[in-house]
C-alpha cells in the first residue's frame, strides 16, 4: 500500500516515531488473553464448517429449542430475520460465518496463541488502514497517529476476538479506498473503475465477516448524496451546462454506479435476501420491543449490555469516558469544519456515525473507526514537519502513547478500567470455565447441563465431543422466549425441578454474577451439590440415582479444601491477586464455604490493605457465615457480625462515595 506523503519535506523523525508508537500501541492492544463469552460458539461453527463444509445455520447444540415436530401455532415467536425452515428447525442468517471459519483455521492449526496472535494482527490491520486513509486524506502525520491512539482507547472493550474485528477491517479498507474520492475537489477527482471494483469486492467479503456491513453502503451513499446535491445547485439553482457540472455528471455516474454495486454486494451471501435484510430488521425489532435504552425491560434482549445506549444508560466514567467525551468534540468540530469547507460527504460520515455510535456501547468502535479519520480531515489542519510546533507535538504523541503502550502490557490499564482484558497470550481462566469443562469430561460425559448465557458458549465448545446447552451466547440461535425462560430460571422466577427434570438436567454450571437467585436455591436442596468452583462460576450435580456417590465425594473435597492451596492455586490465574481471588472467594461464600472464602479475601486484604472492595468482600462473608451460624446454632455468631462490621466501616471509610453496605443481621 502506498501513502502520498502530503506534507513538505518528508516525515521527520519524531512524526515518523509517533506514527509507529501508534502502531505498537494497537499491537498491544490487541494481545490479550481470550475473555469473550462468544468464542466457544464462534470456533464450533467455524469447526463444523471445516469438518462438513456446511455453513451452520440452525443449532443441534441448544436443547431448549422447540421440537422440529412442534406445530406452527405452538412455537414461540422468531428473532429478527429468523424463521422455522419446512423441517421445523429453527434458521438463521449466520452473518458471521466466514469470520468463523478463519477463527476456526486459525485455531487448528496454531491453538490459542494462534488465536491471540490473529486478534493483534487485526487490530494493527485496521489501526494501519486507518492511518493509511488518513494520510491520504492529507491529515499530518501526529495528527493521524493520535487519531489511532484515540480509537484504540474508545474501543479497547470492543477488541476481543469477535467477528466484529473482521468488519472493522474491511470498513477501514474501504474508508481507505474512498479516501482520494473524498479529498480530491468534487467533480474533479473521479473515482477511478479499479477503485470501483476494489470497493464492491471489499464489500462481498464484509458481507459475509459481519453484520455491520451495511457501514459501507452508508459510506459511499454519503458521497454520492454530496454529490447529487451540487449536481442539484449547479443544474437548477446556477443553471449552468458549465465545466464543473460536466465534471460533477461523470462523477455522479461512477458514484451512483458504485452504490448500485455496493448495494447488490448485500445480495452475494448464502442466504441472499435474509442476511441483507437483517441489520434493518434487527433496528426495527429493537426499536419496537424497547430493547437500547436507558434500562432493561421485559425483553430479554434488553438486558444484554451491548445493547444499551451508550450515554443515556450510564455516563462513560474512567479513560473510557473521557476519550469518548473527547470522540463527541472531535465530531462536533469535524462537523462544523466540514460545514464551513463544504464538505458535506465528511459531514455526513461524522454526523451518521455518531448517531451509530450513540446509538448502542457495542457500536463505538466501528463509529470511531470512521469519525476520527473523517473528523481530522475535515478541520483541514496543516502543519510543517520541521517546525517546532509539530516536533513538539509529535514528541507528546509519542509519549502518551508509549505511557499507554507500558500500561497495557502491565495490564494495569485494564485493571483501573475495571476489565478483566490482560495483556499478553492464553485464555482467562477466571472467565472462561475451562476446569469446569474438564471436571464433566472426566466424570459425567454425555450428560446434560444446565448453564447461563455467559458460560454457555464456551463451556459448550470446551467439553467433548461438544455438549449440548440450553442457550448460547449467539442470541440469533434461538428464540428470545427461550432466553427468556432461561433467565426465569435463573432469577428464580419459577420453579426450577419441574423444567430440570422435564429436560433431564443432571448438572449445572452458574456464575454468581448472572445467576445468583438459582445458585443459592441449589445450595440449599440437599438433591444438588457444590463439587467444582471454576472462577466466577459453581458447578452443581444431582446427588440422587447414579450421582450420589460421586456427589458426596466430591462436595467432601471442596469443603475440606485447604484454604492455602486454594490461594496457591488460584493466585495463578491472574496478574493481579485481588483479581484473581475476589470471583473464587464470592464463588466460594456463594456456595457457603466461608472458611475457605474468608480465607481468600483475607489474602486480598493482606497484601492490598487499601482496596475497599476487598474489605466490602471480607465484610460481607463475615456476615453471610454469621446468619448461616444463627440458623443453624453454632457458636461464633456474636463474633461473626463485629467482624463484619469492623470489615464494612473500614471499607466505608476508605471509599465514602461506594455507599451504604447492606445492614448486618441482628443477632437474636
Amino acid at each position: 500500500m502506498r501513502i502520498q506523503n502530503q506534507e513538505p519535506g518528508g516525515l521527520v523523525i519524531a512524526p515518523a516515531a509517533a506514527l509507529l508508537a501508534a502502531l505498537v500501541c494497537a499491537g498491544a492492544l490487541g494481545l490479550r488473553t481470550l475473555t469473550t463469552v462468544d468464542l466457544g460458539y464462534h470456533l464450533a461453527y467455524g469447526d463444523q464448517f471445516l469438518e462438513t463444509g456446511r455453513i451452520v445455520d440452525h443449532n443441534p447444540y441448544i436443547y431448549t429449542l422447540p421440537s422440529p415436530g412442534t406445530s406452527p401455532g405452538e412455537r414461540p415467536a422468531p428473532g429478527p430475520g429468523c424463521w422455522y425452515d419446512q423441517e421445523g428447525r429453527y434458521r438463521f442468517p449466520n452473518a458471521n460465518w466466514l469470520s468463523q471459519i478463519v477463527m476456526a483455521a486459525v485455531h487448528r492449526m496454531a491453538g490459542i496463541g494462534g488465536l491471540c496472535v490473529l486478534t493483534s494482527l487485526l487490530v494493527v490491520a485496521t489501526s494501519a488502514l486507518m492511518l493509511g486513509a488518513m494520510r491520504r486524506l492529507r491529515v499530518t502525520s501526529t495528527a493521524a497517529a493520535a487519531g489511532v491512539i484515540l480509537f484504540g482507547l474508545v474501543s479497547f472493550s470492543r477488541l476481543n476476538l469477535r467477528p466484529e474485528l473482521f468488519g472493522h477491517v474491511a470498513l477501514a479498507l474501504e474508508l481507505l479506498l474512498l479516501a482520494e474520492t473524498l479529498r480530491g475537489d468534487p467533480g474533479i477527482t473521479l473515482p477511478r473503475w479499479r477503485t470501483v471494483a476494489a470497493i464492491i469486492a471489499v464489500q462481498i467479503v464484509f458481507v459475509n465477516l459481519h453484520s455491520y456491513f451495511l457501514l459501507g453502503v452508508a459510506l459511499t451513499g454519503a458521497i454520492l448524496a454530496d454529490r447529487l446535491v451540487r449536481g442539484a445547485w449547479h443544474r437548477f439553482v446556477r443553471r449552468g451546462a458549465d465545466r464543473k457540472a460536466n465534471a460533477l455528471r461523470n462523477e455522479t455516474k461512477r458514484l451512483v454506479v458504485l452504490q448500485v454495486g455496493m448495494g447488490l454486494a448485500c445480495f452475494l451471501n448464502p442466504w441472499g435476501w435474509r442476511l441483507a435484510a437483517l441489520p434493518l430488521q434487527t433496528l426495527i425489532y429493537l426499536r419496537e420491543n424497547g430493547i437500547g435504552g436507558q434500562q432493561a425491560g421485559a425483553h430479554p434482549w434488553s438486558h444484554i449490555l451491548e445493547f444499551r445506549e451508550t450515554i443515556r444508560s450510564g455516563f462513560p466514567s474512567g479513560v473510557w469516558g473521557y476519550a469518548f467525551l473527547l470522540l463527541l468534540v472531535l465530531a462536533g468540530a469535524g462537523s462544523l469544519g466540514a460545514i464551513l469547507r463544504r464538505r458535506g460527504a465528511l459531514f455526513l460520515m461524522i454526523a451518521g456515525m455518531m448517531l451509530v455510535s450513540l446509538a448502542m456501547r457495542r457500536n463505538v468502535g466501528a463509529g470511531a473507526l470512521v469519525i476520527i479519520p473523517a473528523s481530522l480531515a475535515a478541520l483541514g489542519l496543516r502543519s510543517s514537519p520541521g517546525a517546532r510546533a509539530e516536533r513538539v507535538t509529535a514528541a507528546l504523541v509519542l509519549a502518551a502513547a508509549s505511557v499507554l503502550t507500558f500500561g497495557i502490557a502491565s495490564s494495569r490499564f485494564y485493571r483501573e478500567e475495571g476489565h478483566p482484558i490482560r495483556f499478553g497470550i492464553g485464555i482467562s481462566r477466571i472467565e472462561v470455565p475451562l476446569e469446569a469443562a474438564g471436571w464433566l469430561d472426566e466424570h459425567l460425559p454425555g450428560r446434560r447441563v444446565w448453564c447461563d448465557l455467559g458460560n454457555s458458549s464456551n463451556l459448550h465448545f470446551f467439553t467433548h465431543p461438544h455438549r449440548e446447552v440450553p442457550i448460547l451466547s449467539n442470541t440469533w440461535a434461538y428464540p428470545p422466549e427461550v432466553m427468556a425462560g432461561n433467565r426465569r430460571l435463573r432469577r428464580a422466577e419459577q420453579p426450577y425441578s419441574p423444567v430440570f427434570e422435564s429436560l433431564g438436567v443432571d448438572a449445572a454450571l452458574l456464575s454468581w454474577q448472572d445467576s445468583l437467585p438459582l445458585a443459592l436455591a441449589l445450595v440449599a436442596d440437599p438433591g444438588w451439590a457444590v463439587v467444582q468452583i471454576d472462577g466466577r462460576s459453581l458447578l452443581f450435580i444431582r446427588t440422587t440415582g447414579d450421582q450420589e456417590n460421586l456427589a458426596r465425594r466430591s462436595a467432601r473435597l471442596l469443603r475440606e479444601a485447604d484454604p492455602a492451596s486454594l490461594i496457591a492455586r488460584y493466585a495463578r490465574a491472574d496478574n493481579f491477586i485481588d483479581a484473581a481471588l475476589l470471583p473464587v472467594g464470592q464463588s466460594l461464600a456463594t456456595a457457603g464455604l466461608f472458611d475457605q472464602a474468608l480465607a481468600l479475601f483475607q489474602k486480598v486484604v493482606e497484601k492490598l490493605p487499601d482496596d475497599d472492595i476487598a474489605w466490602r468482600h471480607l465484610g460481607r462473608a463475615f456476615a453471610a457465615r454469621g446468619a448461616a451460624r444463627q440458623r443453624s446454632g453454632e457458636a461464633g455468631v456474636q463474633d461473626d457480625f463485629a467482624a463484619a462490621e469492623r470489615c464494612l466501616a473500614k471499607a466505608r471509610r476508605l471509599n465514602p462515595e461506594a455507599g451504604r453496605d447492606r445492614e448486618i443481621p441482628a443477632v437474636d
